[in-house]
């Protein structure tokens, strides 16, 4: 699995279809081809991509990170659940 992850990595965004199409709710503001040029032209991988939303009142944002497979967003205890730093990375079975 190291061996991958040094040349592909997975993200499952969640509410995004197929072909970039997406309910109402899913983020407005993410762009998965930023995380890429930076991967070929500096060879920083990433291991989070973050993706936002305007809030309904359009003043602020939402924001989650959509973490590397297998790892999942885990919200951390008392931390604001519209903040993507609030969350942490974590495997899939300590996720569950």
């Amino acid at each position: 699995m190291d061996r991958l992850r040094q040349d592909a990595r997975l993200f499952m965004v969640p509410g995004w279809g197929h072909c970039w199409e997406k309910p109402a709710n899913a983020p407005d503001d993410f762009d998965p081809l930023m995380a890429v040029e930076r991967w070929v032209e500096e060879g920083r991988a990433p291991d989070i991509m973050v993706a936002r939303r305007a809030s309904q009142d359009g003043k602020g944002q939402h924001s989650r990170p959509i973490c590397s497979y297998p790892s999942a967003a885990r919200l951390v205890a008392g931390k604001d659940p519209g903040d993507y730093q609030s969350y942490e990375c974590v495997s899939e079975a300590a996720a569950r």
